[in-house]
């Protein structure tokens, strides 16, 4: 959640994620909670918004899903046709956080990096 692109921490790519893109804020629901699960349309919608916006932007678009919630047939069969309308996008790369990490080490020449000893700590220690 650092960033809207893949950087480094040391030797380690960060991809960052967002609550946004992720499905738990949609459809974790424990019983009892006041809000029902939303919708799976109204998530794939948002997620629809967010690829064209990272799209537009050229930033990232990591979609977070757990699969005891995202798995289920409704929810799972609306998330297979927004990855398939990804990938059929020649203007996008779809693929796994592993690929994308070493994409952004073979790719990128000059990243930010910030050397894990400097990184400190909320305290201001290091």
């Amino acid at each position: 959640m650092g960033d809207d692109v893949p950087y480094r921490i040391g030797s380690t790519v960060e991809i960052p994620v967002s609550w946004s893109t992720d499905d738990a804020p949609y459809l974790r629901y424990v019983g009892g909670e006041p809000r029902p699960p939303t919708p799976a349309r109204t998530v794939v919608e948002a997620w629809r918004d967010e690829l064209a916006a990272a799209k537009r932007t050229g930033t990232l678009c990591m979609i977070t899903i757990h699969p005891w919630m995202s798995g289920r047939p409704a929810r799972i069969g609306l998330l297979a046709e927004l990855l398939a309308e990804a990938a059929a996008d020649p203007e996008l790369s779809v693929g796994t956080a592993g690929e994308l990490a070493e994409h952004h080490t073979n790719a990128v020449k000059e990243t930010l990096t910030v050397p894990i000893d400097e990184l400190g700590r909320p305290d201001g220690t290091a």
